[in-house]
């Protein structure tokens, strides 16, 4: 009477953020290196362009399949063999996407984290953590640091 069937999912609904957040991908100079980095940050409740949809997919993410072989292998495979797809949003409430404003523009001065991946990972490897932080007034960036 308390088994699971293995083929159901079985996924708790998540509560609503507290405030509307905003999300924008951008590309950082680092080093005189380019590197592309999720922002998250709450929209200060700009109502312009904010959506209720925990449905949508906003995230483009790419995995290399080339770069895993190249850092693990030593083979030298094209870095744009893998797999280029779109990931859900982890939260319920208003989210939008839009392009990072200037911090001259920020309302309120907010905290923010700089969510840094463990090897092999990516920004959007705690996505569901950095849209709840986003959500209690935090600002979150994710870059995509480059293996050693």
């Amino acid at each position: 009477a308390g088994a699971l069937a293995p083929d159901r999912d079985v996924v708790a609904e998540p509560e609503p953020l507290e405030e509307a957040i905003a999300y924008a991908s951008v590309e950082l100079d680092i080093g005189g290196e380019k590197v592309p980095a999720a922002i998250w940050y709450p929209s200060d409740g700009a109502a312009e362009g904010v959506e209720e949809s925990s449905a949508s997919e906003p995230y483009e993410h790419f995995i290399s399949l080339g770069r895993i072989v190249r850092l693990l292998l030593g083979l030298a495979l094209p870095l744009g063999l893998g797999r280029g797809f779109r990931l859900k949003r982890q939260s319920r409430g208003k989210f939008r996407e839009a392009s990072l404003p200037k911090l001259s523009e920020q309302g309120t001065p907010r905290p923010c984290i700089i969510f840094a991946h463990g090897y092999l990972g990516s920004r959007f490897d705690m996505l569901g953590l950095c849209e709840r932080l986003a959500g209690k007034g935090f600002i979150v960036a994710a870059p995509d640091f480059g293996e050693p």
